[in-house]
């Protein structure tokens, strides 16, 4: 009876143990496969993953996890587009949570762009964005599609609103606005590769677009603290020209009235320009340290 006893609790501390040793030999092969990873070792790296995955001692949630670090690799790394997607599309199928399945969609477009296969990135795109329209999509009648998404005519006339007056004009016919909507299609198509491409993160793209972001932010203060207080009239041109009338080339104030008002404006401009920079470095105590050039 004893030795049955023994048996059976020998067995119990064996079943615990067997238990607990796979999942701290997972803990190991995951720390492995990322140590493979990090060291560049990148096909090693997926063969661990996929010994892991091939335990069957992972949740779905680990498991979606590691087929998208699998697929990254072959992505960024391997350059292998096919076998990337087809690691995305596996971790996407087990339903990992909303955010990881939207990223995967992003991935899944990126690797089927990269593969040419533009419909495929395209339909997986519409998938996850569901809704054809832009959010904020001026309403109107439909002038366009492209798949599910359409194009109104409020968004096309919006897209000539932001044009310069002189080319706003030349849009003065049935012809011309149907020339612009091919153009402003084009345009979308584009831009919808691009980010197919995954361009929208790329490191060049996005130092590009934080310039122009500050550009803007900087007109946008110039125009406010600037550019809205100068007014020159007529006859502030006229005393300018009669002050500076050696740089008009005996042009009367007549014919030369329009380029004396732009000087002004910009000699204007330029004390407003000189107060504010001078009053925002004080402000935030700016120091400039010549002998360091």
């Amino acid at each position: 009876m004893l030795l049955v006893i023994l048996a059976a609790q020998a067995f119990l501390v064996i079943k615990s143990l067997s238990k607990r040793e796979p999942e701290a030999d997972i803990d190991k092969m995951q720390e492995y496969a990322h140590a493979l990873a990090d060291n560049r070792l990148y096909s090693q790296a997926i063969a661990e993953y996929d010994r892991i995955l091939e335990t069957g001692k992972l949740s779905e949630k680990k498991s979606a996890n590691l087929n998208y670090l699998a697929g990254k690799i072959y992505e960024a790394k391997l350059g292998d587009y096919e076998n990337a997607a087809a690691r995305f599309l596996k971790a996407k199928l087990s339903k990992p949570g909303e955010e990881l399945e939207r990223e995967l969609s992003l991935k899944l477009v990126e690797c089927y762009e990269r593969l040419g296969r533009s419909f495929d990135a395209q339909r997986e795109l519409e998938r996850e964005t569901s809704t054809g329209e832009k959010p904020g999509t001026p309403g109107g009648r439909v002038v366009a599609r492209i798949g599910k998404r359409g194009i109104t005519l409020g968004e096309l006339e919006e897209g000539i609103s932001r044009l310069p007056e002189f080319a706003q004009r030349d849009i003065n016919s049935k012809d011309k606005r149907l020339e612009f909507l091919r153009q402003y299609i084009g345009g979308e198509l584009l831009h919808d590769s691009a980010l197919r491409k995954g361009y929208n993160k790329d490191p060049e793209v996005l130092k590009g677009l934080e310039d122009v972001k500050k550009q803007l932010l900087v007109q946008k203060i110039l125009q406010e603290e600037v550019y809205s207080k100068i007014e020159v009239t007529d006859s502030d041109a006229k005393l300018y020209y009669q002050a500076h009338r050696d740089e008009f080339e005996n042009k009367s104030f007549h014919e030369a009235r329009d380029l004396a008002k732009l000087k002004l404006q910009q000699e204007r401009s330029q004390e407003e320009f000189d107060k504010l920079i001078a009053r925002l470095m004080e402000a935030e105590k700016v120091q400039i340290f010549e002998d360091q050039l």
